[in-house]
């Protein structure tokens, strides 16, 4: 029977928010008609409610469901919701008015969400995490929490291995009030090391999607759907400025205390003074990015610039708003045809994957379809518009060409810095950036097609990455980058909107299958020449499994 791995999922996130008196288990998966059991009718909810049930909620992986489909490891991000996150969801006033009026039962509870906006313990949400996952599961299976020099349990039925990641450093203080830096800093060594006496901690983000970690590094902007779903994520846009001193120093205790930096949700000037940094320090552990998609371009290089993809510039605040082109899957068959990847710089650049692949890290393909690239487009009154209402239309030659936008900020220190201004040269690769009109006839007709470019983008995403490897060692550097540096971080629970044909944990050996079956032939198609031992179901098994299994293994030392 298979077996499945996940670099990043969240089991226990939906309970947060659910009444502290009546507990939702981490067992348990929440189904969509028990959200919506209080509203009388459907159409109450259509505009704002229901498609964040529909795409955000469904996104599931309960541990029932993860026994069910056959995980058999897992890491687990323990997370406390950053404070100004849950500023930013209480935000809109419609959509808390029907959490206080208990629509949604037990389920989304609005003492618990007043409770964590306004709370300044982040660790001992934390410990709540650990507590649930302890829970009784009512025979559905059983957890074990891996800790150094143990083995895996993968021969025993119905049981998961967890190790476990933390998703910011707000998550190890006991005050998010203070503000002496060296307080702030033993309280976070300490917490570590209690934290570490009873489970085995793998990786650590150092920020995540507000300033509250910006005293360690500056963020990745990281809310589009939020912003889109009309919530203020004005708390959310990044105002610090790269990889900070005390951020070297958390930096060197991870490292003394043999936990790797996942540099997921870093902004891209700091994950480049992280690398600098290592080098400096000769820091030789792996450098890990637990969920991850790709822009599919360098940031600088001879050949191309991330300014080339820059279509639109406006100062905004505290940040630049920057309209950015979506490339387009180079150099393939037609089959991938208007495929794109997502160049927001909380994605990897190429330069990322160079340094992770060096380093023998790990990289966890996030199945969140617009971190993958993957954009709605409607044509509505007589334009093509999305979500966000970004599409631009630009004249090129006799044709007026509508091309799809994503919507990035960068701090106004970090912009300042270099590598954002574009001058004259906006928009220069315009003409390899998707096109919202083709895009639109590849997908109106049939749901079915939606969910195949869904997953064509998935697999655009990985093909990437092995061109990258060949770029570094070729066939040699396919095979390393296939066999060992890639795998499946879901991010499951998070705040996502899933590829529908792996829209929860249960589903994701659906998404196994086809791969195995399609990706020799897809590969060709893109243009790679893989190894003749390289087949579909080998390489299947390394992705889904294999690379993650070793590469905890290795941390275990078992």
């Amino acid at each position: 029977m298979e077996k499945l791995f996940d670099a990043h999922l969240h089991p226990t996130l939906k309970n947060h928010f659910s009444d502290s008196d009546n507990p939702t288990s981490p067992w348990d998966s929440i189904l969509y008609k028990e959200l919506t059991a209080g509203f009388r009718a459907l159409s109450l909810i259509k505009c704002l409610i229901r498609p964040f049930l529909e795409n955000t909620i469904v996104s599931q992986s309960s541990l029932e469901q993860l026994i069910k489909g056959n995980y058999r490891i897992v890491m687990v991000a323990l997370f406390f919701p950053d404070r100004d996150l849950m500023k930013a969801i209480t935000s809109n006033s419609a959509f808390m008015d029907i959490i206080e009026k208990g629509k949604f039962g037990k389920f989304l509870n609005r003492e618990r969400f007043d409770y964590l906006k306004n709370t300044g313990n982040g660790f001992s949400v934390l410990k709540e995490d650990i507590d649930l996952l302890q829970s009784e599961s009512g025979g559905k299976g059983k957890v074990n929490f891996l800790q150094k020099g143990d083995s895996f349990t993968i021969s025993q039925e119905k049981t998961l291995d967890l190790v476990f990641t933390i998703e910011g450093l707000h998550c190890l203080r006991t005050d998010l009030d203070e503000v002496n830096q060296e307080n702030i800093f033993q309280d976070i060594k300490g917490n570590l090391l209690s934290l570490q006496q009873q489970v085995f901690i793998s990786s650590i983000n150092l920020t995540h999607i507000d300033n509250s970690n910006n005293i360690f590094s500056n963020q990745a902007y990281a809310m589009d759907g939020l912003r889109n779903s009309g919530m203020d994520d004005r708390f959310l846009r990044p105002v610090g400025k790269g990889l900070t001193e005390l951020g070297k120093r958390t930096v060197d205790l991870l490292e003394e205390r043999e936990v790797l930096t996942d540099i997921k949700h870093m902004s891209w000037v700091a994950r480049r003074e992280l690398y600098e940094y290592r080098k400096e320090k000769e820091i030789h552990s792996p450098i890990v990015c637990t969920h991850a998609g790709f822009t599919g371009i360098w940031f600088q290089h001879a050949t191309e610039k991330f300014t080339d993809y820059i279509l639109g510039t406006v100062k905004n605040g505290l940040q630049y708003e920057l309209k950015l082109g979506k490339p387009v899957f180079s150099n393939a068959h037609r089959v991938f045809d208007q495929v794109c990847f997502n160049p927001s710089t909380i994605n990897l650049f190429n330069e990322d994957i160079i340094e992770i692949y060096n380093s023998d890290g790990l990289i966890g393909i996030s199945l969140d379809k617009r971190i993958l690239g993957y954009t709605e487009v409607e044509w509505r009154d007589g334009f093509y518009t999305n979500t966000s209402e970004s599409v631009l239309y630009f004249d090129e030659g006799t044709e007026r060409v509508p091309r799809i936008v994503d919507v990035d900020f960068i701090s106004e220190e970090e912009f300042n810095m270099g590598g954002f201004h574009a001058g004259s040269q906006n928009g220069k690769n315009q003409r390899k950036t998707v096109r919202a009109d083709l895009f639109h006839d590849r997908i109106k007709a049939d749901l079915s097609y939606e969910y195949d470019m869904q997953y064509l983008h998935f697999m655009a995403n990985i093909l990437h990455a092995v061109k990258v490897g060949g770029l570094i060692e070729g066939k040699m550097g396919i095979e390393k980058m296939l066999t060992k540096i890639l795998c499946i971080g879901s991010d499951f629970d998070g705040l996502i909107d899933s590829i529908g044909l792996a829209s929860k944990a249960t589903k994701v050996s659906n998404l196994k299958k086809k791969f195995q079956n399609e990706f020799r032939r897809l590969a060709r198609q893109a243009g790679i020449d893989l190894p003749g031992n390289l087949t579909g179901s080998f390489i299947a098994n390394r992705i889904f499994y294999e690379n993650g299994r070793d590469f905890v293994g290795r941390r275990l030392g078992s």
